[in-house]
């Protein structure tokens, strides 16, 4: 059984898919095989419950394990399924944390890698690569 917020969240996202194309963003969004990977987003009323994340609908509670361990609020659940026939739930979680601002301080940095002169950074002073500096020692 689907919920209509999962059928809505895929019409968002085609909805985004052509907004980044006609943006010149993003090329033309392809059709997806069933054969690929596919994938389910649950919007609500997912629980986690202890081992087991609890679906909506029949799908029912579905064992789990866990890399992290969270007890914050859960946003997004989204079920992958692969070709080779592995699930995969990817847990979208509030921590209640605000986001940092970036901050105009910084100046951004530019390095060159390369053979002759091994790192050339936008400042202007360059270091010789380590084969040259052996090159140099055995003379």
């Amino acid at each position: 059984m689907l919920y209509s917020q999962c059928l809505q969240y895929v019409a968002l996202n085609l909805s985004t898919a052509y907004k980044n194309f006609f943006d010149k963003r993003a090329g033309f969004p392809n059709f997806k095989s069933k054969h690929g990977r596919q994938l389910i987003s649950y919007l609500s009323n997912v629980k986690l419950e202890g081992d087991y994340i609890k679906m909506p609908g029949k799908v029912g509670k579905i064992y789990c394990k866990q890399e992290r361990k969270f007890d914050d609020q859960i946003k997004t659940v989204t079920i992958s399924l692969n070709p080779d026939g592995k699930y995969f739930a990817s847990v979208l979680v509030d921590d209640g944390k605000e986001t940092p601002q970036a901050s105009s301080s910084l100046k951004a940095v530019g390095i060159d890698l390369g053979l002759l002169i091994f790192v050339l950074p936008a400042m202007g002073a360059s270091l010789i690569t380590p084969a040259m500096l052996k090159n140099i020692a055995q003379f």
